[in-house]
């Protein structure tokens, strides 16, 4: 009777292993990789061309994904189970997308991405003027560094009186035309832009994290026109201190010639680098970041 017993008790203990081994859904074990594929395009939402380098986090993890330049992505050995995969870019409103997979299927989950109001342009290299081809123009708007010429800068960037050793940054629109006339260089308008006074001193790692024009009471969040009207930044030497000068600038022109979807656009001008002739380059470059707030706000942070 005892062998009897004990055999059942070992058959019924083979039979719950058994049953544990094989009777689970192994795709709801997270250690377990099921055979679904989640794919998709992420595309800007007013243009519809496909947007690079968004960087796509899920929750629960099955790991991370970047678009290349077709804006395409792909997860693969999805297990069974519902994710929410979170879509960001720099300068793009982030958006999160639920998808739920049973472990086998493909599902395509696209996706559209809307800029943000804010604006961040780095590393922008500017040639100091010496003709009107030179890239000494900035389309502070769009981020773009542009040729002197150019009928979209915003400001362009001069030496003073070519001593090379004071510069400074002034308006697109080129009030000092008459000078630029007995100079010999017909003025070429651009788009007119006016600065403050000068912000203050900051250290890249500041600038970074710099939010706002100013931070007083009750002005947190509107910036006033009688802070501009100069035409020019003031002007800043050779070589630069630790920290660096940091301007504001309102992009009167673009807001006056219907260029900047209707709102004031304000910015921030952080002077981040000057670089003296060499390497095979006769002209003083300077290095700036920019910062934008295209809805008017005195805000410049993501």
């Amino acid at each position: 009777m005892q062998k009897l017993l004990k055999n059942l008790s070992l058959l019924c203990f083979s039979l719950l292993l058994f049953i544990a081994i094989n009777g689970c859904d192994k795709s709801t074990d997270p250690g377990v990789l099921g055979e679904a594929t989640i794919r998709g395009t992420v595309t800007d939402l007013a243009s519809g061309n496909p947007i690079g380098n968004v960087t796509i986090t899920t929750n629960p993890d099955i790991g991370t994904k970047v678009t290349g330049t077709d804006g395409y992505y792909e997860f693969t050995q999805v297990p069974s189970g519902t994710y929410n995969f979170t879509f960001t870019k720099p300068g793009y409103n982030t958006i999160t997308v639920p998808k739920t997979t049973n472990g086998k299927d493909t599902i395509l989950l696209n996706a559209n991405l809307s800029l943000s109001d804010v604006r961040i342009y780095n590393n922008l290299i500017v040639y100091e003027f010496f003709d009107v081809s030179s890239y000494s123009g900035v389309n502070l708007y769009d981020g773009l560094v542009v040729k002197w010429s150019d009928l979209f800068k915003d400001i362009s960037f001069w030496d003073s009186n070519s001593l090379r050793e004071r510069f400074y940054f002034e308006s697109g629109d080129l009030k000092d035309a008459e000078r630029l006339l007995k100079a010999g260089i017909k003025p070429v308008a651009g788009y007119k832009t006016e600065f403050s006074n000068l912000l203050g001193y900051y250290s890249k790692s500041e600038f970074d994290t710099l939010k706002k024009r100013y931070d007083l009471p009750g002005r947190d969040s509107i910036i006033a026109l009688i802070d501009y009207g100069q035409d020019r930044t003031i002007k800043f030497t050779y070589p630069l201190p630790d920290k660096k000068p940091v301007y504001s600038f309102y992009l009167r022109g673009k807001y006056e010639q219907n260029q900047s979807g209707g709102y004031p656009v304000y910015g921030l001008l952080y002077i981040r680098d000057l670089v003296a002739p060499g390497g095979g380059q006769t002209n003083w470059r300077c290095v700036v970041d920019v910062k934008i707030n295209k809805k008017g706000r005195n805000y410049f942070n993501y």
